[in-house]
């Protein structure tokens, strides 16, 4: 989190599993697994975090997916920006919304949030 007026920082959700990428998740993006390629070795998962986010209208919902994962997730805005909110209570309140089929987490989203996503395709 930012507050963008002060400068200040802190973490919410670090390492948490709404912002974690999902164990042994490989896409397949233009028909190819997305994944490291190592001579000698099998495809291994690339393993990135939170990747795409957006507020409601009323900015009182954060939602957000992990960028190798299809699950999307919601959390309140306001236990984001309370520093005094405890990680457990935050973790607690990231609901998860949808299991998506292949390339659906984003359009979920921007059905959502009435925002229109775009990034790497996953067929």
């Amino acid at each position: 989190m930012v507050d963008i007026g002060s400068g200040e920082s802190w973490r919410k959700l670090s390492g948490h599993p709404a912002t974690a990428p999902e164990p042994g998740f490989i896409p397949i993006v233009e028909g190819e697994r997305f994944a490291i390629r190592e001579k000698g070795k099998p495809p291994a998962a690339f393993n990135a975090s939170s990747d795409g986010i957006a507020l409601s209208d009323d900015g009182a919902t954060l939602y957000h997916c992990p960028l190798f994962s299809r699950d999307l997730f919601s959390v309140p805005t306001a236990l984001l920006r309370d520093r005094s909110v405890s990680d457990d209570a935050v973790a607690r309140a990231a609901v998860p919304l949808a299991r998506c089929l292949p390339n659906y987490a984003r359009q979920f989203q921007a059905i959502l949030t009435g925002f229109d996503w775009r990034g790497p395709r996953e067929k």
